[in-house]
């Protein structure tokens, strides 16, 4: 707790001016970037690949993204869809969409069909920007306006220099990302205004990181998810430090690349540190300059192995979500633990006791939520502010804002987001992510909807009821999709592929378990802890299982759980 309670003492006194001094003389992160590329216009900003751009020459190709935007017709305020993989242009657009004002919706590359559509509805987009690769998936999902990018140019923008196309004047200060997320349903549009992703950079990653001079952040996770944008490219924006940036992650290659880049930092997910530690030793293993690595889902186990085998000094987990007003964040290092946060719920946080079953909030008899004991596990929720830092911004439709709302939760008139996630906090006051709630799970760094997976499920001609569960596999972090079904005499495992066109790959059910009928709850809520905590190892789960591999089904056994556990197969 010592090195949370310096953080807080350090803020407090000079943490405050710069924050101020973004909020309302740099409002976005187009704005900090200008700052940097007059202050120092040959310094390394952004690399990708063999593309390198400093910092005068990113500004100078965001200016170009922003004409690009104008070209197409978009406008200050008007929402367009931004549909590509990590690159010079699409860093760039991020940063051109924040400098005319207009509002980008995130978009997963891999989402295509339905997913896609309803994706682009609940954002409100008007138009969509993708790259050159995906222009015909993405043409064959939608009727919308459509422009393409080359994501291998190094600078794909180029500004004409007879002046700009749009109106600076006219630009927002509002609203800078509609991100398109899906814990709950199907993908829904959370707002992510500039204020919300400045202070993200400013006062959430950059203490953790802490950044000296010389440094670099390696990171190769993708843009369109919250945690690498605003941890990743705006901490380095805010603080000046070069971004090297992944096409995308390749465990065989990211120590490689790190020696390459000299890297003194690297952000992660979960499965991030597990695979890394699932490659071949060899004697480089140490032979870098990662100094601290930053994420979430890392298991204390894989914390550990990671310092040892590879030599990296710190490693500081945090916890947040893209629609959550607030985070928790470990600068003290205790192994397994998301962090410390003093005086928790004057920031906003408190742990709520539930029903497991039915995902239900327990109450008491005066009808307000019951704080979990110390060691206890709960819900964690977050006091939604109106204004100031820690505000709720919510969605884009007011009814998803409302539903994640719990009004007067442990007091009157104080209102709390439900994050669906389960955490406990020890005696010390430290946190620990325990898993996702009732109608999501993560694997291999995505978030799964439960009510999406059962809605596609239903569709399959022959399936009478679904149910969908997360359950924890030997060797991966997070949990993977479980199916169990109820179908009709006959029904063959073979029609569960027509999901492969209907659901990202994340989301597709890993292992399918065939039932004559779901337990329900006396309210008739299905039991989803009874299918999640046997598992699938087929000494403790009753009944036949198949397991999804290389694209069919084939049916669980000892042996083949033995080899996925060992890693000799994988999902």
């Amino acid at each position: 707790m010592v090195d949370e309670l310096r953080y807080l003492a350090g803020f407090l006194r000079g943490g405050l001016a710069p924050l101020l001094r973004q909020a309302f003389g740099e409002p976005t992160l187009a704005d900090v970037l200008a700052r940097w590329a007059r202050a120092r216009p040959g310094a390394l900003a952004l690399q990708v690949g063999e593309h390198q751009l400093d910092a005068a020459e990113l500004a100078r190709s965001s200016r170009g993204a922003a004409e690009f935007l104008a070209r197409q017709g978009a406008r200050s305020g008007d929402v367009v869809a931004l549909v590509g993989r990590n690159s010079v242009a699409y860093v760039a657009l991020l940063l051109g969409a924040a400098q005319s004002g207009v509002t980008l919706a995130l978009v997963h590359p891999e989402l295509s069909g339905e997913p896609l559509r309803h994706a682009l509805a609940a954002a409100h987009a008007g138009r969509i920007v993708c790259e050159q690769a995906l222009a015909a998936s993405i043409a064959s999902s939608s009727e919308l306006p459509q422009a393409a990018f080359d994501a291998e140019a190094r600078q794909p923008f180029s500004w004409s220099g007879a002046g700009p196309a749009f109106d600076p004047a006219r630009k927002t200060r509002d609203m800078a990302l509609v991100y398109t997320s899906g814990t709950t349903g199907l993908p829904k549009a959370c707002r992510l205004p500039h204020t919300r992703v400045l202070a993200a950079a400013c006062l959430f990653a950059a203490p953790l990181y802490g950044f000296r001079p010389g440094d670099k952040l390696l990171c190769a996770l993708p843009l369109h998810h919250g945690s690498p944008l605003m941890l990743g490219l705006g901490a380095c924006l805010v603080t000046r430090t070069p971004l090297v940036l992944e096409r995308r992650f390749s465990a065989s290659d990211f120590m490689a690349g790190a020696r390459r880049s000299g890297a003194t930092a690297m952000l992660y997910v979960g499965d991030v540190g597990r695979m890394l530690l699932g490659t071949a030793r060899g004697p480089d293993d140490r032979a870098h300059s990662l100094r601290v690595a930053v994420g979430n889902g890392m298991s204390a186990e894989v914390w550990l192995e990671l310092q040892r085998r590879f030599g990296i000094e710190h490693v500081r987990e945090f916890y947040a979500a893209t629609e959550s007003p607030v985070g928790i964040f470990n600068l003290s290092g205790r192994v397994g633990s998301v962090g410390n946060l003093p005086r928790a719920w004057m920031f906003g946080l408190k742990l709520a006791r539930i029903d497991l079953d039915t995902g239900e909030l327990l109450r008491d008899a005066r009808g307000r939520l019951q704080e979990c004991a110390p060691d206890e596990a709960g819900e964690l929720l977050v006091r939604a502010r109106k204004s100031g830092l820690g505000v709720y911004h919510g969605y884009v439709d007011p009814e998803h804002t409302e539903a994640r709302l719990v009004r007067s939760a442990f007091a009157d008139g104080v209102d709390a987001f439900r994050t669906g996630d389960l955490l406990r906090r020890d005696r010390d006051g430290y946190y620990y992510f325990l898993e996702r709630l009732g109608d999501s799970f993560r694997f291999k760094g995505e978030n799964v909807s439960v009510t999406q997976v059962e809605r596609e499920l239903s569709r399959i001609p022959g399936v009478v009821e679904a149910l969908v569960t997360g359950v924890v596999v030997p060797g991966y972090d997070g949990r993977a999709g479980l199916a169990v079904l109820v179908c009709e005499p006959g029904f063959e495992l073979e029609r569960l592929q027509a999901l492969v066109e209907r659901l990202p790959r994340s989301a597709l059910p890993r292992f399918v378990r065939l039932v004559s009928e779901l337990p329900r709850t006396s309210s008739l809520k299905l039991k989803r802890r009874a299918w999640a905590e046997p598992g699938i190892d087929p000494e403790r789960a009753a009944g036949e299982l198949w397991v999804l591999l290389d694209g069919r089904h084939r049916p669980l056994d000892a042996a083949t759980f033995r080899d996925l556990a060992a890693g000799r197969l994988r999902l």
